[in-house]
């Protein structure tokens, strides 16, 4: 009886152990990141993150997240969504630097980004970098912030994902050496080839 009771004991342990071990193969790519940040719905983030491995590969400095540029680019994707336009100037004539003011970013240079529709970062950078302007705002050196909003909105009767990125260079640059930005993204240590 005690060779059954034994043998039974190790074959519930064997069991017991493939099945946590298979349960966590099937779990843990919901609480890992992604190491190919292309392939995932936008999320601002990633989409910082992904700006910023291609400013590095040009040897430009990275862009330091910026609160207050996230709170416009949120609101300027509400607008579009409210309002049902997609350009950088609103139906009522107004810039987009509206929403940048109204959050108190004093700012020497600005720049906003916009895409809709795109299921996936590698679509939505390509079609950037594939745009003379949006790839410009991307390089551009003088640009030291980001923020960037991803909203399901609802564009001429259709719902997508509305995304808004905003570069600027503050008045007042304040540098730390001992700060990165771009170490501060939690998706810094991954690849990206657009």
């Amino acid at each position: 009886m005690k060779q059954l009771t034994r043998a039974n004991l190790i074959a519930f342990f064997a069991i017991f152990s493939v099945s946590c071990f298979s349960l966590l193969f099937l779990i843990s790519p919901l609480y890992s990141k992604s190491t190919d940040l292309l392939d995932q719905q936008p999320e601002p983030l990633a989409i910082a993150a992904l700006t910023n491995k291609v400013r590095e590969v040009k040897e430009l400095p990275p862009l330091t997240w910026n609160d207050k540029l996230a709170q416009a680019a949120r609101h300027k994707a509400q607008d579009l969504n409210n309002n049902n336009y997609f350009s950088h100037t609103s139906p009522a004539g107004r810039q987009f630097t509206r929403w940048i003011d109204e959050v108190d970013y004093d700012y020497q240079i600005i720049g906003e980004n916009l895409a809709a529709d795109y299921q996936t970062n590698r679509d939505m950078m390509k079609a950037w970098m594939d745009s003379a302007t949006h790839r410009e705002n991307i390089l551009n050196a003088k640009y030291r912030e980001i923020g960037v909003a991803v909203i399901m909105g609802n564009l001429n009767g259709r719902e997508q994902l509305i995304i808004v990125q905003i570069f600027g260079t503050p008045k007042k640059l304040i540098i730390s050496e001992s700060f990165s930005g771009y170490n501060n993204f939690p998706y810094h240590n991954t690849t990206a080839t657009v």
